[in-house]
């Protein structure tokens, strides 16, 4: 054997044991330590006032839906107050929100300066003793906040994180459509047809178990609730889901999730704009770890150390070593056994379809497993594209809101 063929079984072996252990073994460990070192803690009903802030950039064709679903909620109105934090939007998103005053406060940041900086300023506001933050593009059951605001009766709980969705339609009753109730955890993840909705299945299920341990690794960031004395001002580069953990975690407080509320959003308009939100969203996370790393080593259980470098460090160093492979199998078909052509014509099949979902090729359309390598394709090289971005210093401060498909009625 050459040392080239060499080196292609010690990459694929490598990638192999990697996605291996992401996919199969970490799951399956954490639902066995789940098991012998659950720790519950206490729900109750409880009413206490709750802030929840909207972060929008130029929404103005579906910020009114977005408090029509808030305002629809059977949490108190008197306990509830519903902030619009506009990053300097420059359609009608502002006056559009302010059309629902008194109940609604609309607060505009005078310079563009990103998402971060508007939950800064909306939190500075706000007077609740619950923040809960949640995008305009998103949606949420009528009982999803009183569902939320149950897991703060338990002193312990510094921060709740509802599952997300992703359908190719909105819903005229989210009661029909969102799961409220579940015996167990996972009776109650998301279950769309999409690959996301797969892979977003898979991660809540994670999510879940790593929370009823310790804590989770991030929030989802369409929707979620924090304690008001464990925010901290973000940073303007800051993976807000992500570094809401990290706060809550130096104040000695844990952050679950609760699969029974679940947030439902519209898929990306095209493969490109997916891709880039992917990108945007590793690069800030990569960038956010670096940032609180002494915190986190300081005021991190072991648990929570164990379930950031399985969930999230392997998951981000995954793309560079498929790449490694792809490059070493692509090499070993040209210059060693002609074996490493089959591995080779796989590696061509998902670039193939990875451009086909970046260009939104109907074919797409007709074959649910291109669906499914083309999702793979996208999420692969956004993580590599991610690097790039990290290692390169580029950042992105200024915001941009995902576009996502529009809404079809049932």
């Amino acid at each position: 054997m050459q040392t080239i063929d060499l080196v292609v079984v010690a990459c694929l072996a490598g990638t192999g044991l990697l996605a291996f252990y992401g996919a199969v073994l970490y799951p399956a460990l954490l639902a066995l330590a789940a098991r012998r070192w659950r720790r519950p803690w206490v729900k109750a009903a409880i009413q206490p006032r709750v802030s929840v802030i909207i972060p929008a950039r130029n929404e103005a064709a579906i910020i009114a839906r977005k408090l029509d679903n808030v305002l629809a909620s059977d949490y108190p109105g008197g306990a509830l107050e519903i902030i619009v934090a506009s990053d300097c939007s420059s359609d009608e998103t502002d006056s559009i929100a302010g059309l629902y005053a008194p109940r609604v406060r609309v607060l505009r940041a005078d310079v563009r300066s990103g998402k971060q900086v508007c939950l800064n300023l909306a939190a500075a506001h706000a007077t609740g003793e619950i923040l809960l933050f949640t995008d305009a593009a998103s949606l949420i059951a009528p009982n999803a906040i009183s569902l939320l605001v149950r897991h703060f009766a338990d002193p312990s709980i510094g921060a709740v994180s509802s599952a997300i969705r992703v359908s190719s339609r909105t819903p005229t009753s989210l009661n029909s459509a969102i799961v409220e109730r579940a015996a167990d955890p996972a009776d109650a993840l998301p279950n769309p047809s999409a690959a996301e909705g797969m892979y977003l299945g898979a991660d809540c299920a994670v999510r879940v178990r790593e929370g009823e341990i310790s804590n989770i690794v991030g929030c989802v960031g369409a929707c979620y609730a924090i304690r008001r004395s464990c925010f901290d001002p973000l940073h303007p580069g800051d993976c807000d889901d992500f570094a809401a953990v990290c706060n809550v975690v130096a104040h000695g407080k844990r952050a679950v999730m609760d699969p029974q509320v679940i947030c439902e959003m519209l898929p990306a308009r095209d493969g490109k704009i997916e891709l880039a939100r992917k990108v945007r969203t590793m690069a800030g996370a990569v960038d956010t770890l670096w940032r609180y790393r002494r915190q986190i080593l300081k005021f991190a259980p072991p648990s929570l150390l164990w379930f950031l470098v399985s969930h999230k460090v392997c998951r981000w160093l995954l793309p560079l070593s498929i790449l490694a492979s792809a490059a070493a199998v692509t090499t070993g078909a040209v210059c060693g056994h002609w074996l490493w052509k089959v591995p080779l014509a796989g590696v061509l099949f998902v670039a193939s379809a990875g451009l086909a979902g970046y260009r939104s090729s109907p074919a797409l359309s007709r074959a649910r497993i291109l669906k499914h390598v083309s999702f793979l394709a996208i999420s692969l090289s956004a993580g590599v594209y991610a690097w790039i971005t990290v290692l390169s210093g580029k950042k992105q401060i200024v915001w941009q809101p995902t576009p996502r498909t529009a809404a079809k009625t049932c």
